[in-house]
């Protein structure tokens, strides 16, 4: 890749554009779109299925990531407000006889980048809580429900296991997304027990004990028949439209805590949360680059100038002393009952020490504004702690600004750059990867940029997501950053032994399909035979039709 990358902008342009142009745009003919207004309209009320343009404009699409960013350009043609099982098989039996691309939307206006037309099926409008189980601990769930409203009916004994998510989010969304990638992921990883999903045929598939009929107590099933329910998301992609849900939850125990340490480099950050992620007693672990850290400080509007004077001229490696005091923070978060939570602080704190890790304690961290209000979000952000109880406990020590913050200026968390790579290894590698990637940014003009990491599975997977800052003016901006990201990506998976956590079968040239990886081929053409027998109009992968194997 050549300096600046402008290079690798021109070799990559036309395969971009083309997904724009030509993959996805759907354009229904007026007098199809006529019938299939009417034809939904007899089967759903008619204030439920929506053409005007002033609703269509709502879900022009979002996300992270290329080719997402490049390709929410064009609203739907029709939005639909289900309100039942019926009403969602009766929408895609329709979408199916005309061949019209349905896209699911698990989080009201944030629909799918991938949107290009056709139907938008607004899964938010059915949102009842059908169970509650807290003997065997989980619940059953439309995918309407926020993390609030459930938080709200399970009270203060048991948690969602939402990680960061916001809580005004649905729970499907947050947690069945691609296989309920979700930030409390060491030991509170797959959050799915099973699954009611309606396919594009009308048939209706169960994952876990529903399988068999309507038993009392519906829990996953192993080694019976195949574990199904990755198959399918609450969103694009997607191999059918998740109606209903079965989804842990968590008895709160007695406390909760998160235990923040400074580190002077980023490999002894990552070592040390893969160190402590071996032990059961860690929900999760992070660790954050200063820039990060700083971005929760900006989006408060506490030292929002010299933060962005200092993305400006500082590296990596250099955090401003004035508003930080280490440039790599990293945290645990325990749970248990409280005995044992003091015993695992110990246990964490002395392998800190094993990486010259120093522990930031609560009258540390309330010294620093942007140290402050991360501390704060864990605390709010995670459901763990309310902003009044945090008032009462520590209000003589906090700062002005983190008690205006707390009374009045809610967090949303951050505000992230506008795409960004996951990435798994080995802890070694990763390390190696985030150094040559420090190197390489340098190279495009990014001094530095955002990223977080995480260990899933007690350790075994090492986890990693870099956001370089692309502050676009204008949409050609916009597709210059993104195509210098996606030659950056391509870099790291020529130099370093990493996987992407990406979907691979709809991110390829689609004139080229020899670009596949040689191990997705078969793969690729298992999840198309499924989608033929149910899906044979593409309705719910709209992106099959240029990307399909031999």
């Amino acid at each position: 890749m050549s300096k600046g990358g402008l290079d690798s902008w021109e070799e990559i342009r036309s395969s971009a554009l083309a997904m724009v142009q030509e993959a996805i745009s759907f354009e229904a003919p007026t007098e199809v779109k006529k019938k299939v207004v009417e034809e939904l309209k007899r089967v759903i009320s008619p204030e439920r299925v929506r053409e005007e343009p002033y609703i269509r404009a709502m879900y022009r699409g979002g996300g992270y990531g290329v080719p997402g960013r490049l390709l929410a350009v064009k609203a739907p043609d029709i939005v639909i407000y289900p309100n039942s099982v019926d009403e969602v098989k009766q929408t895609l039996c329709i979408a199916s006889k005309y061949r019209i691309p349905v896209v699911p939307v698990g989080q009201h206006t944030i629909a799918s980048a991938s949107i290009q037309g056709g139907i938008v099926l607004d899964m938010t409008t059915m949102k009842r809580i059908l169970k509650i189980d807290r003997k065997h601990n989980y619940v059953v769930v439309e995918p309407g429900v926020t993390i609030a409203e459930l938080q709200e009916a399970l009270g203060s004994d048991y948690i969602v296991a939402k990680g960061s998510y916001p809580s005004t989010h649905p729970v499907l969304s947050s947690l069945a997304c691609f296989g309920a990638q979700h930030s409390l992921a060491n030991r509170m990883w797959d959050q799915v027990i099973g699954l009611e999903v309606v396919m594009p045929d009308g048939s209706i598939i169960y994952t876990g004990t529903l399988l068999y009929g309507d038993v009392e107590h519906w829990s996953e099933v192993q080694l019976t028949y195949a574990d199904i329910r990755k198959l399918f998301t609450p969103t694009y992609g997607t191999m059918g439209v998740i109606t209903k849900a079965a989804i842990r939850i968590w008895p709160k125990l007695e406390k909760v805590a998160f235990h923040i340490f400074g580190f002077k480099d980023f490999s002894s950050a990552f070592g040390w949360t893969h160190a402590a992620s071996k032990s059961p007693m860690v929900d999760q672990a992070m660790v954050w680059g200063w820039v990060t850290v700083g971005m929760f400080a900006n989006a408060v509007r506490f030292h929002g100038l010299d933060w962005f004077e200092a993305r400006a001229n500082c590296d990596q490696d250099n955090q401003p002393k004035q508003i930080l005091p280490y440039p790599y923070y990293a945290f645990v978060q325990v749970r248990g009952y409280a005995d044992e939570v003091d015993g695992n602080f110990k246990v964490v704190q002395r392998l800190a020490e094993d990486y010259n890790g120093v522990y930031l304690s609560e009258d540390e961290l309330m010294r620093w504004p942007t140290l402050g209000a991360l501390y704060i979000l864990l605390l709010t952000g995670y459901g763990m702690r309310k902003a009044d109880e945090i008032l009462s406990s520590m209000g003589e020590k906090m700062l002005p600004e983190l008690k205006k913050l707390l009374t009045g200026i809610s967090i949303s968390g951050l505000e992230y750059p506008t795409v960004s790579y996951q990435f798994v290894g080995g802890v070694d590698e990763i390390v190696k990867m985030y150094e040559g990637v420090k190197e390489k940014c340098k190279e495009l003009g990014w001094v530095n940029w955002s990223f977080y990491t995480r260990m899933f599975h007690y350790g075994q997977t090492p986890w990693i997501r870099l956001f370089p800052f692309i502050d676009a003016s204008s949409i050609e901006d916009l597709r210059r950053d993104a195509a210098l990201m996606q030659a950056l990506l391509k870099w790291v998976l020529d130099n370093y032994k990493v996987s992407i956590f990406r979907m691979a079968f709809y991110s390829n040239d689609p004139k080229n399909p020899a670009e596949v990886y040689e191990r997705v081929k078969p793969v690729r053409r298992l999840l198309r035979a499924v989608q033929s027998e149910f899906d044979p109009a593409n309705v719910l992968n709209p992106l099959a039709r240029k990307y399909t194997l031999s």
